[in-house]
């Protein structure tokens, strides 16, 4: 069965490195919500976006969903940029950006690029849609609420933590 399914995700870090958290939503054309948090104690805000989308789209390939259409609604910049354009180059140079360097990330880049794939590869197909952070969309302050209370809890944590699915049934 195939669904449409819009993701809303964020991430939240105190400091750069510092203690962070992440949130995602998958909203189903069924009405039904599932949302994803975790957090790391000592880590970087572009982590924490990358987390928030992984964790999204490991849901989906994980549960063998096959979405029909994904939106991915995100107020990063860096994460939308980076799976719609900057990945593909990547991924043809070895994961190297500028300089020959190795890309920052790479390991959670190339995690990401092969969860698109496969949900491409099943026929589903992903827009890419920037949301402007705190400027009131309903979805983004709450994805932004949820990453900031992750970034609590995690700034209290020893080690990485992910909270499993809570499924909101809102028929």
């Amino acid at each position: 069965m195939s669904y449409s399914v819009i993701i809303h995700g964020d991430g939240a870090c105190s400091g750069n490195p510092g203690p962070g958290g992440w949130a995602a939503e998958l909203e189903f054309e069924n009405s039904i919500a599932v949302t994803l948090t975790g957090g790391d104690p000592q880590t970087t805000n572009n982590v924490m976006e990358l987390s928030a989308v992984i964790a999204a789209f490991k849901y989906i390939v994980s549960n063998n969903i096959t979405p029909a259409d994904i939106t991915l609604r995100l107020d990063s910049k860096y994460v939308l940029t980076g799976l719609e354009t900057w990945s593909v180059n990547w991924e043809a140079n070895n994961w190297k950006g500028g300089r020959n360097r190795l890309v920052k990330n790479a390991e959670l880049w190339q995690t990401l690029v092969e969860l698109k794939h496969e949900i491409l590869d099943r026929g589903g197909s992903i827009d890419y849609v920037h949301v402007k952070g705190h400027s009131g969309d309903l979805k983004n302050e709450l994805v932004d609420r949820i990453a900031v209370e992750s970034r609590e809890r995690s700034a209290t944590a020893e080690s990485t933590w992910t909270k499993d699915a809570e499924i909101d049934d809102r028929r």
